[in-house]
């Protein structure tokens, strides 16, 4: 995916208590169940919404929330790199070494998964 395209997805018009549909319920509690209603888009996503269902507890993320969600993930990728480049895990610092591979699962030697092969 190229960085431009990531730009646009991570600023999707969205409420900032959405976690994805794959939970019943946001991180405030209200459940998206609930929340949608035949034909209407869920409230909380608002692309390509031309009439969304209403939440009361509805909060649009702000280009602020942006930016500080786009840190936190840079900090995360630089962390994940410099961790690769050490050889160590990134989980508990230990070194990697020697791998062991489960299926697609790459294991560093301490058992935290470190990635995906492919075969």
């Amino acid at each position: 995916m190229t960085d431009a395209k990531l730009f646009v997805l991570q600023r999707v018009p969205k409420c900032r208590h959405f976690n994805g549909v794959q939970h019943d319920c946001c991180k405030v509690g209200v459940r998206y169940s609930d929340a949608r209603s035949e034909g209407k888009c869920l409230p909380c996503l608002l692309v390509g919404a031309t009439e969304p269902t209403t939440c009361e507890r509805r909060e649009l993320m702000t280009e602020r929330d942006y930016l500080a969600r786009e840190a936190k993930i840079n900090a995360a990728l630089d962390r994940a790199r410099d961790c690769a480049v050490r050889g160590i895990c990134c989980v508990c610092e230990k070194p990697v070494e020697p791998t062991t591979i489960h299926g697609r699962c790459l294991y560093a030697a301490c058992g935290h998964r470190i990635g995906q092969v492919s075969r």
